[in-house]
C-alpha cells in the first residue's frame, strides 16, 4: 500500500496495537473483534488503541514471567501524555465496545488448567476493585472480567478525572 501514497501505510498484528499522533485531518481505524477500544484525547494530541485483555492485563506477569514496560495501554498512552508536557487533568478517555463479563469470558480461580487466574483476578481486584468483576454468584471466584470497568479504573487510578472518561 505505501507504493500507492506515500503518507499512507496499513499494519496489522503486534506493530498495530495503537496510533498516536493523529489530528482532525488522519482518518483511522483499530480493528478489535470483541475487544475494548480506546480513544484518547489532550489538547490536539489523539491516540485510539486497541485494549484487549492482554492489553490491559500483563498477563505474561501473571503467569510468571518478567513485568513489561508499561502495565497496561493505558499506562502507555499516559505516559505518552505526560511525557508532551500534556496535564492529565485535561485528559479525555473513551471506551468503546468490548466483550460483556459473564461465562464466556471467566478466569476461574480455582482452574487448574489456568492457575495464573488466581494471580490475575487477586491483582485486579486489590489494585483496581471488585467492580472489575461481574457478580457471578459464586463471590467472584468465576472471575467475569469487566474490560471496560478495568479499564475505566485504571484511567482513574492514574489521574484522569471520572467526568473525563466516557
Amino acid at each position: 500500500f505505501n507504493s500507492l501514497h506515500e503518507s499512507f501505510s496499513l499494519q496489522r498484528g503486534i506493530q498495530a496495537d495503537g496510533l498516536s499522533g493523529l489530528t482532525k485531518k488522519h482518518g483511522y481505524v483499530v480493528s478489535a473483534a470483541d475487544c475494548a477500544l480506546v480513544a484518547v484525547k489532550n489538547g490536539n494530541l489523539v491516540i485510539a488503541a486497541h485494549a484487549g485483555r492482554n492489553s490491559v492485563i500483563d498477563m505474561n506477569y501473571m503467569k510468571g514471567g518478567e513485568k513489561r514496560e508499561n502495565e497496561s495501554v493505558v499506562h502507555a498512552i499516559l505516559k505518552r501524555i505526560v511525557g508532551a508536557n500534556l496535564d492529565i487533568q485535561r485528559t479525555h478517555g473513551w471506551i468503546g465496545f468490548s466483550i460483556s463479563p459473564g461465562p464466556q469470558f471467566a478466569h476461574a480461580s480455582n482452574d487448574h488448567e489456568n492457575p495464573h487466574n488466581r494471580k490475575m483476578v487477586e491483582y485486579v481486584a486489590r489494585h483496581y476493585g471488585p467492580s472489575c468483576f461481574k457478580q457471578d454468584g459464586q463471590g467472584g471466584t468465576l472471575g467475569w472480567l469487566d474490560v471496560k470497568e478495568l479499564i475505566r479504573r485504571q484511567f482513574l487510578s492514574l489521574g484522569v478525572p471520572e467526568g473525563n472518561i466516557e
